[in-house]
């Protein structure tokens, strides 16, 4: 961005200086609905981070990185964690009663936010 200055000194005419502001974009913020929970055994477990905010509402799309920090967490052949989405549902049969599972989600908005 590029702002130039006029400024009037005394009727002797016109000064100019030129300035440069460079503008940085807000932090982009994953929110994880529900927080820390307790399930029953027979519900799924649904991870849902459709209300993570980019402040600057730019045209580009959230990419959604999830990831189990607990070891063992769960069978997933699948790759249910792999997808690219706010909402991932991981089945009931999937989980064992009982084990506390904690999962991480790294959210980007591109280009390099």
């Amino acid at each position: 961005m590029r702002l130039k200055l006029g400024v009037n000194a005394s009727n002797q005419g016109m000064v100019y200086s030129d300035i440069r502001i460079r503008v940085l974009p807000s932090n982009i913020y994953a929110v994880i609905e529900g927080g820390n929970r307790t399930l029953s055994s027979r519900s799924d477990l649904v991870l849902n981070a459709t209300g993570s905010v980019d402040p600057d509402e730019e045209p580009y799309p959230f990419l959604y990185f999830w990831t189990c920090l607990s070891q063992p967490c769960f069978d997933d052949p699948e790759g249910i964690l792999l997808q690219n989405s706010a909402i991932v549902i991981i089945p009931a049969a999937k989980l064992v009663a009982g084990r506390n599972l904690t999962f991480s989600l790294q959210l980007i908005k591109d280009p390099g936010r």
